[in-house]
């Protein structure tokens, strides 16, 4: 019984009661783009400024790393390579490059160097109204990407947009507490559940290069002509597509179920995601540091379980027994003598 209780009392703690998507919302760091920039010798001052405005936005708002990388200097094999693989490329050249499901690199854009191109690569309309959602509390923006057939089109949005209005009504917010690890920041959005959809046509030159990020998020999309959803949480986290068959109300409640749980230290490994190159001020939702470690007098650990015996601390619990047992019977015999004497004197 006093093992039992022992080994209850390490059982785990309570979890975090903070829904998935606002967890990632304030504390879950975007993956960044890899952005090269190939070119030879002295760049010009219109390609200068190209450059400076990809580093500002690395140094803030964006999610991407920049790298300029002179050819004639006799860069890293792996840097040649990956230029070498670009067809028709003349230096200035941009490749940008991310991580898919599998966590493979894969490329998502390569092109000319020049304002325009840096200015598409870091920002969209679509991009920029899903962080709008996503800043006014939206739990996910659901990314519809089009097939180009409109009756399927219009049959997966209709479908999307019936079982998230449903959604919405039946699922309900894990309950925060009064704990540490349940705290979300006062200045992020309204915590609610709500959900939206985005329509996003393959060809659209506007979004480029958000399209061949969703289709290169697994290797086999680029060559599925169904509609696909994905749902975009977080700083910009997207969850795997759902697509053909599996664009069904079962798996659209399965996401939003998932985003709406109680976040746990395993869950971001476990979720098949990716993360879109998004331009936004995530600063203003206002990271929530981690608890303080609570402090032994205030609430003590759960005691370990116990080891096992080794021969020498069996041996050391002989004295012990032995001890306690002769003060047993001692006190059996002062109750035995007391008894004894009082009748003795009845008679």
């Amino acid at each position: 019984m006093v093992f039992t209780g022992i080994l209850l009392g390490a059982g785990p703690a309570s979890a975090c009661n903070v829904p998935v998507f606002r967890y990632a919302l304030e504390r879950w760091k975007p993956d960044a783009y890899e952005v090269h920039v190939f070119h030879k010798g002295q760049l010009s001052e219109r390609d200068r400024a190209a450059v400076r405005l990809l580093e500002r936005q690395a140094a803030g708002a964006a999610n991407v790393g920049v790298e300029v990388v002179d050819l004639d200097k006799n860069p890293d094999e792996s840097l040649r390579e990956l230029y070498a693989e670009q067809r028709g490329a003349t230096p200035p050249w941009v490749v940008v490059r991310t991580s898919d499901l599998n966590a493979e690199a894969v490329t998502v854009w390569s092109g000319k160097l020049d304002a325009a191109a840096v200015a598409a690569l870091l920002d969209s309309p679509v991009r920029r109204e899903v962080v709008r959602r996503i800043l006014s509390g939206e739990t996910a923006v659901w990314l519809l990407l089009e097939s180009g057939d409109r009756a399927k089109d219009d049959a997966a949005e209709e479908l999307l947009r019936t079982e998230l209005a449903r959604l919405a009504r039946k699922l309900k917010l894990p309950k925060l507490t009064d704990d540490p690890v349940d705290r979300i920041s006062p200045k992020g959005p309204p915590l609610r559940v709500a959900f939206s959809v985005i329509r996003l046509k393959r060809d659209d030159p506007a979004e480029r290069l958000l399209v061949k990020t969703l289709l290169t998020s697994e290797d086999d999309l680029a060559a599925k002509t169904e509609p696909m959803a994905f749902a975009v949480f977080g700083r910009g986290r997207t969850l795997a597509a759902r697509v053909g068959r599996g664009l069904n109300a079962k798996e659209i409640r399965s996401a939003c179920v998932r985003l709406l749980a109680p976040c746990t230290c395993d869950v971001q490994k476990d979720l098949a995601c990716f993360d879109l190159l998004l331009s936004a001020d995530w600063a203003s939702t206002g990271a929530v540091p981690p608890p303080a470690p609570v402090l032994p007098a205030q609430k003590p650990p759960p005691p370990a379980s116990p080891e096992p015996l080794t021969v020498e601390e069996d041996q050391s619990l002989v004295p012990r027994r032995v001890l306690w047992g002769a003060i047993g019977g001692m006190a059996l015999l002062v109750v035995v003598t007391g008894v004894w004497a009082l009748r003795s004197g009845r008679g």
